[in-house]
């Protein structure tokens, strides 16, 4: 095979349909994985590459360990079709280092560099696809991907993979960017756009994953650049200036708070006992619940809610909003924060606009006009409110994490040698449920949401001795290699925090990919050790 048709571009191929298929499609992902195997074994039997050669390279044995783990929690496992079907999922952290490892050395800097370009303009495209649809400036897009899209919640409009997993690709994309040699001006400007533009989506998404993890290649970027470009009086400079942002941004986030928190009502005045038409209201006065200033759950008829609304709504009042919420609670809590009374009066008060928002879920009147950023602390806030008050944790993102972690610490308690094998995740998290759901319904009660916890759970004292080696042989491998492989390696890490990473095809393949693409391959292959005349 000569010219183009050559087996060394088809890798290439497979390569590139896997990058693509990252922000884009779960298909070409599979492909991508699936053609890159099929030509390694080709190529292994006709010994045209070495196998074996991923043996040779840390960064390259660290994730197939793993699935060798998961290979053998199916000893003491029960449920060998969710365990076979684990196993499915995380394939790509045996084959992707395996094969790319014996392609990396053919791969030249220019060609390589290609490529994440490639993945960069992928992951803008699925970014400009969900601004788009955001705003609604495609009628064709929002017809095509109506069935996507039911509740309005701003993280559903990420169509093709998941908002968290969007917010790593984001960030890393961005580090990715800034973490070249740029030599001339517009390609400054160029990777200015188009961070501002990923900024954008984060704030738009309210991904708060995003964000830390943009923080944090920036801080490790801010330390290199005043290692190699800046004397020490510079750094006195610039380290007071760093420390007066990270000031601002807490106080930022502390008045936020404060404001939050602020009762805008007269709290002296005694409540009125009923409404202009004679209907006596419902107060709880020890309910402490606030929305923008007001508190929820004073001054409100019932009655009059339930036959207002049904006049100008049509969603009925005992039924659900658009985000699956309770309508009727959206409702009062909407009133609320325009400081309105909750009977017929508040009611007549709302807007056509108004109506569209507390349908589609809204609670709030001032969270369409917020930026996405003090939107989602605003969330955080009520989420706290609501811990602090007692309610159940159902659907606060925040609060329902504390309940999986305690769900998952109790089930490692009673399976702390061994864990409950490949398989049984599934049915130990919802009978531990059964056991004490902590108010959590069953449409909230989920995994644990964090990979650690998972692992542990799942493999006990085998999780507890590769964790530590996962963390020691990532971040030595990845600070020989280069400034970004340290970056990915502690985005991910941060990740299995508060997400099960590697139990989604996008989290695996991601996670084995670039772990394959910096470190699964001889020093000389990364950007700091390889020259750019190659």
């Amino acid at each position: 095979m000569s010219g183009y048709f050559n087996l060394h571009n088809l890798v290439l191929l497979w390569i590139v349909l896997i990058l693509v298929g990252l922000p884009l499609s779960p298909f070409l992902m599979s492909v991508g994985t699936i053609g890159i195997l099929l030509q390694w074994i080709y190529q292994s039997a006709t010994s045209q590459i070495k196998p074996w050669v991923f043996l040779t390279y840390p960064g390259a044995r660290i994730l197939p360990i793993l699935f060798l783990i998961s290979c053998l929690g199916m000893i003491w496992t029960s449920d060998f079709t969710f365990g076979f079907q684990d196993l499915r999922i995380k394939l790509p952290l045996l084959i992707l280092p395996l094969t790319l490892s014996s392609y990396l050395v053919q791969i030249n800097k220019k060609t390589r560099l290609k490529i994440e370009n490639i993945f960069i303009a992928s992951v803008f495209s699925s970014t400009l696809i969900t601004i788009i649809l955001f705003h609604q400036l495609s009628p064709i897009l929002d017809h095509l991907f109506s069935s996507k899209i039911k509740t309005h919640d701003v993280r559903e409009y990420c169509v093709f993979t998941s908002h968290i997993r969007m917010g790593l690709f984001v960030a890393l994309s961005i580090c990715m960017l800034w973490a070249r040699n740029m030599k001339n001006w517009k390609e400054k400007i160029f990777a200015l756009i188009t961070t501002c533009f990923f900024l954008y989506f984060l704030a738009i998404i309210e991904s708060f994953t995003g964000i830390i993890a943009v923080s944090i290649g920036a801080i490790f970027f801010l330390f290199r650049y005043s290692k190699i470009k800046l004397n020490n009086k510079q750094r006195w400079i610039l380290w007071p200036s760093f420390s007066a942002i990270l000031i601002f941004i807490f106080g930022y986030i502390f008045l936020q708070y404060r404001s939050y928190q602020e009762i805008k009502e007269n709290v002296n005045q005694p409540l009125p006992r009923y409404t202009i038409n004679g209907h006596p209201y419902d107060h709880s006065p020890e309910n402490r619940q606030i929305e923008n200033g007001y508190y929820v759950f004073r001054n409100i008829c019932w009655q009059e809610l339930q036959r207002e609304w049904n006049k100008k709504s049509g969603i009925e009042f005992n039924s659900n909003d658009q985000s699956g919420a309770e309508i009727s609670q959206t409702l009062i809590r909407y009133l609320t924060s325009k400081g309105l009374t909750k009977d017929s009066v508040g009611v007549v008060q709302l807007s056509p606009m108004d109506l569209k928002n507390i349908e589609s879920g809204i609670p709030n009147f001032t969270y369409p006009d917020l930026n996405g950023i003090t939107r989602r602390l605003n969330r955080f806030f009520f989420e706290f409110q609501m811990m602090k008050l007692g309610y159940p944790p159902n659907g606060h993102s925040l609060f329902q994490r504390f309940i999986y972690w305690k769900n998952a610490l109790k089930i490692i308690q009673q399976h702390w040698i061994i864990g409950v094998g490949t398989g049984d995740v599934e049915q130990a998290i919802q009978e531990q449920y059964q056991l004490d759901s902590n108010g959590l319904n069953n449409h909230y009660q989920l995994r644990t949401h964090n990979q650690y916890l998972t692992l542990i759970l799942t493999f006990g004292i085998f999780a507890w001795i590769f964790i530590p080696y996962l963390f020691y042989s990532l971040i030595k491998t990845s600070k020989r290699f280069s400034l970004i492989a340290l970056i990915f390696t502690i985005l991910l890490l941060l990740s299995f925090l508060s997400e099960d990473t590697l139990e989604t095809q996008a989290g695996v393949t991601f996670a084995a990919f670039f772990s394959a693409w910096w470190l699964g391959a001889p020093l000389w292959t990364s950007e700091k050790w390889r020259p750019l005349s190659d």
